[in-house]
């Protein structure tokens, strides 16, 4: 009986963490642009809410959206740690296609073993996908708040930043745009 196998497995959910967290680093540096926050101790996603929060600009849905992206880019910094740093409490379990006590057989899965932020077992698939879609929401998300966060002084009571149904968008892959009430109904500009 043979199984199938990838070829370096734990290399390549190692490789696909690091590149995840690289994505991350590249959103917080749109976030240091915005508040020259400095990396260090502060300088991750916490020290962005934490300067968001102060300033006032964002409602309470606009912050929680905020600490959705944080706690995101916490759960791939601390993936990364795990590769990175293992420890007993603290790494990466990668399996290859195994035979389990009922003779079926498992397809690849990882499991993230970390005291803040642990993800249990999971098919190595399902989460380069889950994790891949949250990264791009992510970005959409942080580029939404960003954007809402720039607006010119004249226009911060009139203009939102806003996501537009695929039928009301000018480009079909453009989702945010700046937008006015009009009538109840939000327009975009431009």
């Amino acid at each position: 009986m043979q199984l199938p196998a990838i070829m370096g497995m734990e290399g390549r959910a190692k490789s696909f963490i690091q590149k995840a967290e690289h994505s991350t680093q590249c959103m917080f540096r749109m976030c240091q642009h915005y508040t020259e926050l400095k990396a260090g101790k502060n300088g991750w996603f916490d020290g962005f809410v934490k300067v968001v929060t102060e300033s006032g600009d964002l409602d309470a849905e606009g912050l929680k959206r905020l600490g959705h992206v944080a706690r995101f880019a916490k759960f791939i910094r601390n993936c990364r740690h795990c590769v990175e740093h293992p420890k007993p409490q603290q790494k990466l379990v990668a399996r290859d296609f195994r035979l389990n006590a009922e003779g079926l057989v498992e397809l690849p899965s990882i499991e993230i073993i970390h005291g803040e932020t642990a993800e249990p077992k999971i098919e190595f698939d399902q989460f380069m996908e889950q994790a891949i879609e949250s990264l791009l929401r992510a970005y959409v998300e942080l580029c939404g708040i960003i954007a809402f966060l720039l607006r010119s002084e004249g226009w911060k009571d009139s203009v939102g930043v806003a996501g537009m149904p695929p039928e009301k968008r000018r480009h079909p892959f453009v989702e945010l745009y700046y937008v006015l009430n009009m009538g109840g109904g939000l327009q975009p500009i431009g």
